[in-house]
């Protein structure tokens, strides 16, 4: 008796939670939004908005497709508007050729659609993985004024074109890490004699011998 009343109990609890997670979808409206050349998004946002969609959230990254971006749909169930968008630097609005300078301004246009959309008052970044260094670029950038990255120290100073960029109010680091060139560099092994053959190795380099 008591297995036949838990197990109706499981079956209760699991339809409750499906009925709630249906009623959350349905409570959110996605509109697709052109953003520029090649930087397509989606606009995820309550049917009935409350306080917290005075919140906006960005989600972009430099080389994955962010339009039907899981964090996208569950942020705006709870309440926020979110905009996921592709931040590539084709016509395809997918491929990237990973020129962060021109994915700056691809993050640049998003801020700016949200700056101007009714109701929205303050516009987080969320970087994920891949995403954080973009997104913490732009924010340290857009705060900072872009003399932060032309330094004498930078190999490679950012353009002029990355000025004037409208900062945002917070940042979310989720998983992120530490951007694309510091991460091709961890990745170099030194002890690989030809790129040909990453089999064949210098034993004296070799972190493994």
């Amino acid at each position: 008796m008591k297995k036949r009343i838990l197990l109706m109990f499981a079956a209760v609890a699991t339809l409750s939670v499906c009925l709630t997670a249906t009623s959350m979808a349905q409570s959110v409206k996605s509109t697709f939004v052109h953003l520029g050349r090649g930087v397509p998004g989606v606009l995820y946002e309550p049917v009935t908005p409350g306080p917290k969609a005075e919140i906006a959230v960005i989600a972009m990254h430099p080389s994955g497709d962010y339009l039907t971006a899981t964090p996208c749909l569950e942020l705006a169930k709870r309440g926020y508007r979110t905009l996921g968008a592709n931040c590539s630097t084709s016509k395809s609005g997918f491929i990237s050729d990973n020129d962060q300078d021109k994915m700056l301004l691809n993050v640049k246009a998003a801020v700016a659609y949200l700056r101007k959309y009714p109701g929205v008052k303050k516009i987080l970044l969320f970087g994920h993985s891949g995403g954080g260094g973009l997104m913490a670029s732009y924010a340290n950038i857009s705060e900072n004024g872009v003399k932060v990255c032309q330094d004498s120290e930078k190999l490679v100073p950012c353009p002029d074109t990355l000025a004037d960029m409208p900062p945002v109010d917070g940042l979310m680091l989720i998983d992120a890490n530490f951007s694309g060139g510091a991460m091709a560099l961890f990745s170099l092994d030194p002890a690989i004699v030809s790129e040909n053959n990453g089999q064949v190795l210098n034993p004296d380099l070799d972190m493994y011998n």
